[in-house]
Formats: C-alpha cells, sequence, structure tokens
C-alpha cells in the first residue's frame, strides 16, 4: 500500500491528541497466517480519524501499535462483532507496519495489508452517511431494499423474503461489492448462492434491480450544496427530488420562480455527485389527457364528491395520471372478474406497475369500494419510498398498512383526524380521493375555476380541488 496515501487517510492535527502507552511486544511473537487473519477479521477501513474492524465475534479486544510497539489505542467489539477506534490526531508517523492485534490469540494484521484494509479518503464522522459508497457498484436505478433474511450451509447461501416485489430479481452486495443475484418467487422468497462463505449481516447490502418506471432524472441549474442542503432552480411549482449514491436526501417544490431547497440529515461532500428527479414516480404529461382533466362525472352531470369510490375507479384515476392518457386500451388482464371493462386497460396498467394488487384466485374485485387504508397503500406502492418511523394514530398500530399510513401521511399528502386516528378502515370518498391525487401529484391550481357538477358548490371544502382535477 501507497505509503502517502495512507498518511493522507489518517492525517490528522497532532500526535500529542492520543495518549500513548508504550508496550513493548515479545521478539518471539509469530507472524499471523492467511488463515489466522481470514478467521479473525472481516475487513479494516480507516478513515482520517476512525478505524473500524468487522469480525465475527463480539466482545473481542482489537488494540492498534504503531511500528515501534506502542499501544496507541484500544477497545472491543459491540453485540455484532464490529469495533471503532477513534484516531483523531494521529499524524506524520510512517504507516507501514503499523498494525492492529485482534483477540486473545493476538491475531496481527498489518495495515498495509490490502486484502483486509480498505484506506478511505474521508471522516468517519457520521456512520450512516456512507462517506466510501461508490453509486458505480449499484445501477443507480436499482432500489434499495431490506429483506429478511439469514445465512445457510456456513454462510454459502442467504436464504430471505422480501413481500411486494415478486418475480423481481434482487441482488446482493457485500461491503458495497456485488455478490450474487436470485430471482423472487410469487410469495416473495429467494436464495442466493455465493461463491464464498459470508457472516457478517453488518456489511450486507440488497438492491432490487430495476424493472417499473421509476422518477424521471432531470438536471437543476444553479445547484449548490452545504454540509447539510442542497438548492437550486427549475420549473416552478414541481417537487423535486435528491438522491446520493443509494440515500435519499429529501423532497422539496420550487416557488414560482422555481427555487428550491432541500434539507438533509447526511453530510455531503463538497462535490458529493447528486441526482435530481422529479418526485412521485413517472412525469405526469398533463398535455396528453383528453380535456385536461383525471375525472369525470356521471351522466346526469353530478359528480357524488361524497359517494365511495370503486376500485375500479381507483385505478383509472391513478392509471390516467401516471400513463398521461385518458384511455388505456386492454381487453383482458389477469384478474378472471376485470376483463372487458371499461376499466380493463387501467386495472391491467396498474397491476402491472405493482401500484395495486389484487386477491387470491387472481380475481381484483373491482366493485368494491376502497378503503383509507387501501388507497394510501396504492399511492405508497407508487412513491416507492422507504419507511423511516411509524404512524403516530392512534388506531394503525399493527395495521397491514401502517407503514404506508406513515410514507403518505408524513409527505403531507393526506391528513388524519382531529381525535388523533386516521380510520384505515373507513371507505374512502371520491372528493377525498381528489384532494390526495392532487397533493401526490402536484397538481396546482391553474386559475381556472370551471366546475360545472351539479352537486359541487363553490361553498365545498373540496371545490378548489375538483377544479384543479378537471382543469389541469
Amino acid at each position: 500500500m501507497n505509503k502517502k496515501l495512507l498518511s493522507l487517510a489518517l492525517a490528522g492535527t497532532i500526535i500529542c491528541a492520543i495518549p500513548f502507552n508504550t508496550y513493548a511486544k515479545s521478539s518471539d511473537w509469530i507472524e499471523s497466517s492467511d488463515s489466522e487473519i481470514n478467521y479473525a477479521v472481516n475487513k479494516i477501513k480507516v478513515y482520517k480519524d476512525t478505524i473500524i474492524v468487522y469480525t465475527n465475534k463480539s466482545n473481542t479486544n482489537i488494540r492498534f501499535y504503531s511500528d515501534k510497539d506502542e499501544l496507541l489505542k484500544e477497545g472491543s467489539t459491540d453485540i455484532i462483532g464490529n469495533a471503532t477506534l477513534d484516531i483523531d490526531g494521529y499524524h506524520d508517523l510512517s504507516y507501514e507496519d503499523h498494525y492492529l492485534e485482534i483477540g486473545s490469540d493476538d491475531v496481527r494484521v498489518y495495515l498495509n495489508d490490502e486484502n483486509k484494509v480498505e484506506i478511505v479518503n474521508g471522516y468517519y464522522y457520521d456512520k450512516n452517511a456512507d462517506d466510501d459508497y461508490d453509486p458505480s457498484d449499484a445501477d443507480d436505478k436499482d432500489e434499495r431494499v431490506f429483506p429478511k433474511y439469514n445465512f445457510t450451509e456456513n454462510g454459502n447461501k442467504i436464504v430471505g423474503n422480501l413481500e411486494d416485489y415478486k418475480f423481481r430479481n434482487i441482488k446482493a452486495y457485500y461491503d458495497d461489492k456485488y455478490l450474487a443475484s436470485s430471482t423472487l418467487d410469487k410469495n416473495g422468497n429467494f436464495v442466493i448462492t455465493l461463491q464464498k462463505p459470508i457472516r457478517n449481516k453488518e456489511m450486507m447490502k440488497f438492491y432490487v434491480e430495476y424493472d417499473r418506471p421509476s422518477t424521471s432524472e432531470i438536471e437543476p441549474f444553479e445547484v449548490n450544496n452545504t454540509d447539510f442542503s442542497v438548492s437550486g432552480k427549475y420549473n416552478k411549482n414541481v417537487r423535486i427530488k435528491a438522491i446520493y449514491g443509494d440515500k435519499i436526501l429529501g423532497e422539496s417544490l420550487t416557488d414560482n420562480d422555481g427555487i428550491f431547497t432541500i434539507e438533509t440529515t447526511y453530510r455531503l461532500p463538497r462535490h458529493a455527485n447528486i441526482k435530481f428527479y422529479l418526485a412521485g414516480g413517472s412525469v405526469v404529461n398533463t398535455e396528453n389527457i383528453s380535456n385536461k382533466s383525471y375525472i369525470k362525472g356521471y351522466s346526469n352531470n353530478t359528480f357524488k364528491p361524497n359517494g365511495k369510490i370503486t376500485r375500479a375507479e381507483a385505478a383509472t384515476m391513478i392509471a390516467r395520471l401516471v400513463s398521461g392518457n385518458e384511455n388505456i386500451v386492454a381487453n383482458s388482464t389477469k384478474f378472471s372478474d376485470a376483463n372487458n371493462m371499461w376499466y380493463s386497460g387501467a386495472v391491467d396498467f396498474v397491476s402491472n406497475k405493482g401500484i395495486i394488487n389484487g386477491y387470491p384466485q387472481n380475481i381484483f374485485k373491482p366493485n368494491n369500494n376502497i378503503t383509507r387504508a387501501e388507497f394510501v397503500q396504492m399511492i405508497s406502492n407508487y412513491l416507492g419510498l422507504e419507511v423511516d418511523g411509524k404512524s403516530s394514530f392512534l388506531d394503525t398500530k399493527d395495521h397491514w398498512a401502517e407503514d404506508a399510513i406513515h410514507i403518505v401521511t408524513d409527505k403531507g399528502y393526506v391528513k388524519g383526524y382531529g381525535d388523533g386516528t386516521f380510520k384505515p378502515n373507513k371507505e374512502i370518498t371520491r372528493a377525498e380521493a381528489v384532494k390526495i391525487l392532487n397533493e401526490t401529484f402536484s397538481i396546482r391550481d391553474n386559475g381556472i375555476e370551471s366546475v360545472s357538477f351539479s352537486d359541487v358548490k363553490k361553498s365545498d371544502w373540496f371545490y378548489n380541488e375538483i377544479a384543479k382535477a378537471i382543469n389541469m
């Protein structure tokens, strides 16, 4: 390993920042064999201010020595076998013969061991920031997922389950390096066979291979990023998502001048390769929608805003928005009860996109009224966001749609009730559905207030929402 590179990686302020304990090693120490090293440690990452040691054993002693056999730092691994040694202040020594001793057997690993040691050109200021993550290791369209899994056959196989991703290809990475892939079956189960045994779960990552349309990449201008924010300029009144590597930094709505600022909890490198997307899935090309409307009324000139919405109607509204087409033609679907109907094309479209699912025995139940939870789950499926918390509603704990409810309410696309409940099993109304879709797809008021439905009045709370939906 290049001494200069290693010196730069470990550069700090002053050597006296670390207390030194003189400890002379025994002269009859026998150099550790490759097998001993492989057994003792999986990986060592050396940052400018920290050394991270990955092992398979908890409560194992880790000691860091200089080339003079001076003990510079020591610690022990945590419950999953990893140790963090703070080396801030370590400065200007010769690193070629600096080493770590691991465990009671004193297995020695030198910092120039390229098989086990990785020098990271960055600070370990935030273990969630992934300074060293290289987006080129994975297709940037792949989706990071978190399956339930275990190692079997002494670490040579990964057996797991990932719900809602059936028949998709799942790829496994270890320390950001690709290992192997497998196809999820109809129940979301998968088995990945490895060329070499792996036992450390902490260093595993999984991605589902790109399959359905994701958000469309855009190129804002006047882009600038600080440690914890990124800003720029684009078209006015559109929602923009920022992504760095596999991290979703956040979203923001541009103002009337097209300006946006996205705050993030991840510290960003000065020249971070940040990508920008129109948030909320595929771009909505409203010019392709006939009559500039994704909703329609009834033949008697009513809209029935307080009426219930069926699964077929919900599928049709979302299909129009996502596809940009009013009429999606298809006579057959994979559902036996949704063929040769006015909604067949829409049902086929949204089900293929994974936005809405059917029931066992390949039925869709198109005429069933849809609940608030079911509708929110559709929106969540479309957004494709990772859940980062739990909903605070009194009646959603352990509900099957709890994660979806948290995602969509956290984005502000739908709200609960004043008594602290969400009422997930309550059937949603047509007006409520329009309100949620307008928020999700950033449908804004264009100044046209033209609502001709006889049962929609200006005094109604939903008047402007319906006006936006039919005058896009």
